[in-house]
């Protein structure tokens, strides 16, 4: 009984913690409240006075924190790899450093992921690049570039999609990725990159574990969106103890990790990586 009046005392205090913005948060004592986090230059401050668990060790949620777009350069590989948390690194395949990162990411004990490039909306003038499954091509065309991309990045456990606003819409197409990723044991994650995806859907019938990602950390990368998204993570978690954020290696969302991971952790949230939150022959209901 104690363990869950402290649990829910403390899960309590992290919801009413965000329910509002700095303008309208009422003051604490100094000692149970964590320093705000630098105001962004020319823009307006919007941050969170994040409650410190009364207790080491005590979490009130988890994150499982993906970052999407890797492959191409190794600093911005290196500089996530010092944040000292769990990680889901997705990697687009045939980058110039898609190996390298791959094998590194493994060795430190991140998740990997294929960040396969699909079919948007706009297509061809938003273009997924190489190696993109695209609606016009053959089945047999779309499981050959598929195949060939997982097979380059064996460390992968799973897929997430890069773009596909158009793609995670076509049923068939969708069905015939989770059938390869069900014959591989992998997992899925919906970017969410369409409104009507038929990703998340399509994994429950294929038994393929799966998720949806929950926010968006950089939409676009000025510093305000950052800090709002930051914050919204926060109030997924304290909503429902756990949430999946993507991001991607801008050096403004860099920054922001730097700035936000801390402050996070000292507040209770624990950082996981996605097989923790999609376990196997599991799916995530969201």
């Amino acid at each position: 009984m104690w363990s869950v009046w402290i649990g829910g005392a403390l899960l309590g205090a992290f919801v009413l913690g965000t329910h509002v913005l700095e303008s309208s948060i009422p003051s604490v004592p100094a000692a149970r409240s964590l320093p705000p986090a630098p105001p962004p230059e020319r823009e307006t401050k919007t941050d969170l006075d994040l409650p410190v668990p009364p207790a080491p060790g005590l979490t009130i949620g988890r994150v499982a924190l993906v970052i999407d777009d890797l492959g191409g350069h190794l600093s911005a590989a290196e500089r996530l790899f010092g944040l000292g948390i769990p990680l889901t690194i997705a990697i687009l395949p045939g980058e110039p450093h898609a190996r390298t990162i791959s094998r590194e990411a493994a060795l430190r004990g991140h998740d990997v992921l294929l960040h396969q490039p699909m079919e948007p909306a706009d297509y061809p003038r938003s273009n997924p690049g190489p190696r993109a499954l695209l609606r016009r091509m053959s089945a047999e065309e779309q499981i050959g570039i598929l195949r060939e991309n997982l097979d380059s990045l064996p460390e992968a456990i799973g897929t997430n999609n890069h773009m596909g606003s158009a793609y995670m819409r076509d049923r068939p197409a969708v069905d015939r990725v989770m059938e390869e990723l069900r014959k591989r044991g992998h997992l899925f994650l919906d970017s969410v990159t369409a409104s009507r995806s038929a990703g998340y859907s399509s994994a429950r019938r294929h038994g393929v574990p799966a998720a949806r990602r929950d926010v968006f950390l950089d939409p676009d990368e000025g510093a305000g969106t950052l800090e709002r998204q930051f914050v919204e993570l926060a109030r997924q978690v304290a909503r429902r103890e756990t949430a999946i954020a993507i991001g991607h290696p801008h050096p403004e969302t860099l920054d922001a990790l730097d700035r936000w991971v801390p402050r996070m952790r000292e507040a209770g949230i624990e950082f996981v990586k996605i097989s923790e939150v999609v376990r196997a022959g599991e799916t995530v209901n969201r």
